[in-house]
């Protein structure tokens, strides 16, 4: 069943309510290239905003299409005030003539850059667990992949942390670390690699803990000397208060922490073996 949420007011007092002292806004089709950028207040092209810019047009579907936020000048032109990679990407696709573009009031510099701030400010940024659920509902295969894995190993990507804090084992927050994983070892690897980790008790299972005991179990130079089973009582034994030691290690050893923390799995690892055999 969908889980649909109606759009409902929150209780707010008229007093902590802004004045709307403003003209509603007015939706127009322009052509993209007859836009401007104000440089003075709005930020300047990178090689990252061009990586974003050919991406949008090499997958241009105009139901991801956000309308650009724009206003009029006095002198008649439309400056951007939010969106000038979506209009950079329409203007640079030779399929799209015209645009929706939404047009506020904003006559002077001060009043557009302050428009372009509360854009950039007042919203909520998009996790990437919020995306992976909302990849893993488009039936993104990549998605499915990891959603599979993740579930064979017993372990879980929350959608948000907890509000209390209270991570339960096998709770995962860090999904870009287990797609690292599936990506780089393959779905049965990876699943090895979660699943050890929840037999370890890890709570949640973060993604220096993913990356470590993917470096004891597969990475060329220690791979074959430590069983999951041996890593899952090594992880269990040690707790989560050998991620403070991690951190000591790293920052001496001017290594990554994720990779403190394998060498630290691997010796305790080696060592369990031997107090077993000894005994």
């Amino acid at each position: 069943m969908a889980a649909l949420r109606r759009i409902e007011p929150l209780n707010v007092a008229e007093a902590d309510c802004g004045f709307v002292d403003t003209p509603m806004p007015v939706f127009e089709l322009v052509d993209p290239r007859d836009l401007w950028v104000d440089e003075s207040y709005q930020r300047g092209l990178s090689e990252r905003s061009f990586s974003l810019i050919r991406r949008i047009v090499r997958i241009f579907d105009w139901r991801r299409f956000k309308p650009p936020v724009v206003t009029r000048t006095p002198e008649g032109h439309l400056h951007v005030i939010d969106g000038q990679h979506t209009a950079i990407s329409a203007a640079s696709h030779p399929k799209v003539r015209l645009i929706p573009v939404m047009i506020v009031e904003a006559a002077d510099m001060a009043s557009r850059a302050q428009a372009f701030i509360g854009h950039n400010k007042d919203r909520v940024a998009v996790t990437p667990m919020q995306i992976f659920h909302a990849s893993l509902a488009a039936g993104d295969q990549e998605a499915v992949v990891v959603a599979r894995t993740v579930a064979r190993a017993g372990a879980r990507i929350l959608r948000c942390p907890p509000r209390n804090g209270a991570y339960e084992v096998g709770d995962i927050v860090s999904v870009r670390a287990v797609q690292s994983a599936v990506s780089s070892l393959n779905p049965a690897k990876a699943r090895v690699v979660l699943e050890t980790l929840v037999k370890g008790g890890c709570a949640p299972l973060s993604a220096d803990a993913i990356k470590a005991c993917s470096l004891v179990l597969y990475d060329p130079h220690y791979a074959g000397e430590t069983t999951p089973e041996d890593l899952a009582r090594t992880v269990e034994r040690l707790g989560p208060d050998v991620d403070e030691q991690a951190r000591r290690e790293a920052k001496q050893n001017k290594i990554p922490a994720w990779r403190a923390l394998g060498l630290i799995y691997y010796r305790a690892a080696a060592s369990g073996r031997r107090l077993r055999a000894a005994a």
